[in-house]
């Protein structure tokens, strides 16, 4: 599976050497550089540098995106069509670059579907790992689905479905199809006990921002 790696790009070449050792690259893959337009000596001689880096690696495709970010609704647009232009897996690193071009990819990577995100902490020392949560597929959930994922929630993350068929009151066809539609959002799990449910990391992000 070819894979992009996108970057929000600044003063350093660091963030991406960073993800490039952490993901690897292969052939076809891609690695983007989100630019803001208005050129800097810093950012070019850090894209320079990059370009050193990356010059032994083989049928690996490296991209310059300059931006114009002085209009926010178009740098959220305009990123969102990259995203969108990228196939198989996405992985999106907002650890350099200017705060709006941050700001604005974050958004658009919110709104696209398969994204995985990750941000480094200034020292570089850790990083974070954001869900990827679909915002389209959010506004699919109904306030059934939030019921099965605040109850799931309180009973420590896990619950049999008879128990959760027995409390919500649900019918088993509407349980079966709500845990369906929050299974295919990675909302919750199958765990490995027969008929127990298990909500997931993003499940429980998800509840707390939406829920009761």
């Amino acid at each position: 599976m070819s894979k992009s790696i996108i970057v929000t790009f600044g003063w350093t070449e660091y963030p991406v050497i960073g993800s490039i050792i952490r993901h690897g690259l292969e052939s076809k893959d891609k690695v983007i550089l989100l630019i803001p337009a208005d050129k800097d000596e810093r950012t070019e001689k850090a894209i320079n540098d990059l370009k050193a880096f990356t010059r032994n690696i083989p049928s690996v495709e490296l991209i310059e995106e300059r931006i114009d970010i002085s209009n926010f609704l178009g740098t959220v647009i305009r990123i969102k069509t990259i995203l969108e232009r990228c196939k198989d897996r996405i992985i999106v690193n907002l650890s350099g670059g200017m705060r709006i071009l941050v700001l604005a990819t974050y958004l658009a990577s919110l709104f696209t579907k398969n994204v995985e995100v990750e941000v480094e902490s200034e020292n570089r020392k850790f990083r974070v790992y954001l869900p990827s949560v679909d915002v389209v597929q959010l506004m699919k959930l109904k306030n059934k689905h939030l019921r099965v994922l605040d109850m799931l929630q309180q009973f420590k993350g896990e619950c049999l479905v008879g128990e959760l068929m027995r409390m919500l009151k649900f019918s088993r066809s509407t349980l079966y199809a709500c845990i369906k539609d929050l299974r295919d959002m990675d909302l919750v799990k199958k765990t490995n006990r027969k008929g127990k449910i298990r909500i997931t990391n993003k499940g429980i992000l998800v509840n707390t921002l939406l829920g009761r």
